[in-house]
């Protein structure tokens, strides 16, 4: 049953309960379901933009008819239209995590003004059991509907087999059957049910939102894309398969497409301050984690992605405050507020603080070898070096767990070790920590090779492979004080013949030379 036929029984039903009610009563205003001609082709026009489906192509389609309604000869059909597009609206802002978006606001405001009855409530609640999109929303925003599921489960028959009926003529309730049988799934396997089939000519919108179902069809999604370019939406999703992908700048370029079209679109935000870190581009990425937590207060992996990229360009100050932020706002990403607050703290030198919170994250992340490994690093600075031994131990047993590697945790755990004159263990874990660290400078040079072949901008690549050849020249001095210090433990030991290549070693970086060369005139 579309808008139009929706309309005419109300029209309808008003005029018949007119009559009943006797001459004398006052006659209820009656909505003319016919447009005039002049008002056709807007009409036409707005209708095409629904059936295109894009909310850039919703929103124009919406306020066509918000015009069209204001004016008298055209306010029956637009009107209805009106609301049924803004719950449209409701559902993609839901879709797409666009939670500063008010449609849902809007649909029942229009429906609330209608000149005669017809009951939105089915599809104001079914709205209402779709679940934001996570990326786009606060933590708080995207549990809401969990109160709505006893809702869910009392109605779901009754929501369906009302659209089952309607959604053959009627866009809205195809679209909001297609919603509910993708995200309720489970309650159409458990009676045996199928979803229901689009039909063969479906307009884009629909197949959208077949194409986005759990998981998003990716040939679906292209092939749709395809047929209707303005769907810009889509790149939305074709970014986040391409990040699933490991294809970094492809989910860029995607991610930069859907948000050109749709610039309140904060998941894509969220996603490019993600891709941005990943490729340690720190400040950009600080830039767009930063709009998307102004955006959307309390979005909690923005607060956390703000903090972690101010914590890497040495703003510790600044990135506590955020920290403190999330702290305060509890529940979610507690463990690793707590951890990046030790690390900043610990920066800033303030290690009775960084202490305290070093442990609080320990309480939700104990098995985290990087927290085994900060609260080490912790200790050393409070000259507690049997604590740091153990932890340090601990951290290293936990990455080989998860079969990972980390050269600074063998490092310290030899500090820790020499420093407790544990020459033995203490020169062999020095030792070791001169591969890893080569290991590490291969792969950061390795990087510099993908940057520069890469497709970025000229300047980007300026600053992405500067950025590694410091790091590249803290590798190359963490080798050699690796060497130095396993060469003076050896040579505690009086081993000089395993001494002496470590020191050699040490001698050809400018830092160590001087220090290696009175080391090797002790070894002669």
């Amino acid at each position: 049953m579309s808008g139009f036929h929706r309309l005419l029984i109300a029209a309808v039903a008003a005029v018949v309960a007119s009559t009943l009610a006797g001459a004398c009563a006052k006659v209820p205003p009656r909505l003319d379901p016919t447009p005039g001609i002049a008002l056709t082709a807007d009409l036409a026009r707005a209708d095409e933009l629904v059936r295109a489906g894009c909310y850039s192509c919703l929103t124009e389609a919406f306020a066509i008819y918000e015009r069209l309604a204001a004016a008298e000869s055209g306010a029956g059909v637009a009107h209805i239209r009106a609301i049924d597009t803004a719950l449209l609206m409701a559902i993609r802002e839901r879709e797409l995590g666009l939670g500063q978006g008010q449609a849902r606001r809007r649909a029942q405001d229009l429906a609330e003004s209608l000149p005669v009855v017809f009951d939105y409530s089915t599809y104001l609640d079914i709205v209402d059991a779709v679940g934001w999109k996570a990326s786009g929303v606060s933590a708080e925003r995207q549990d809401s509907i969990v109160g709505g599921f006893r809702t869910v489960n009392q109605r779901f028959n009754g929501w369906r087999t009302t659209l089952l009926a309607r959604a053959p003529g009627d866009l809205l309730s195809a679209y909001a059957l297609t919603t509910l049988d993708c995200l309720y799934a489970y309650r159409l396997s458990e009676a045996k049910q199928q979803p229901w089939p689009l039909p063969d000519a479906a307009p884009p919108i629909l197949r959208f939102r077949r194409a986005i179902c759990t998981g998003a069809n990716a040939a679906d999604l292209d092939a749709l894309v395809k047929d209707e370019p303005r769907l810009k939406d889509a790149y939305l999703f074709f970014g986040e398969r391409s990040l699933a992908q490991g294809r970094l700048r492809t989910g860029e370029r995607q991610l930069t497409t859907a948000l050109e079209a749709i610039p309140d679109l904060m998941a894509a935000k969220l996603l490019l301050g993600f891709v941005a870190f990943q490729m340690e581009d720190f400040e950009p990425a600080r830039s767009q984690y930063h709009a998307v937590a102004a955006a959307v207060p309390g979005q909690r992996d923005a607060l956390l992605g703000e903090a972690k990229s101010l914590s890497y360009l040495g703003r510790p100050e600044e990135a506590i405050a955020v920290l403190d932020e999330i702290v305060r706002r509890g529940t979610w990403l507690q463990g690793d507020a707590h951890y990046w607050l030790a690390w900043n703290r610990h920066r800033l030198k303030q290690d009775d603080q960084a202490m305290d919170e070093v442990e609080a994250a320990r309480k939700l992340m104990p098995m985290d070898p990087n927290v085994d490994k900060l609260t080490g690093l912790v200790a050393l600075a409070r000259n507690e070096v049997e604590r740091a031994e153990r932890e340090f131990r601990a951290a290293l047993q936990h990455f080989e767990g998860r079969q990972a590697r980390d050269c600074d945790t063998g490092y310290y755990l030899a500090s820790a070790l020499v420093t407790q004159k544990k020459w033995t263990e203490g020169a062999e874990r020095f030792t070791a920590s001169v591969p890893c660290y080569v290991q590490d400078e291969a792969e950061a040079r390795k990087r510099i090779n993908e940057i520069m072949s890469a497709d970025l901008p000229d300047d980007r690549k300026v600053r992405l492979t500067a950025a590694k050849e410091k790091q590249i020249g803290v590798l190359q001095s963490q080798q050699a004080r690796s060497a130095y210090n396993g060469a003076v433990a050896y040579a505690n030991l009086g081993d000089k013949n395993r001494a002496r290549p470590l020191a050699e070693r040490a001698a050809q970086h400018p830092e160590l030379a001087d220090l290696a060369q009175k080391l090797l005139i002790r070894l002669q």
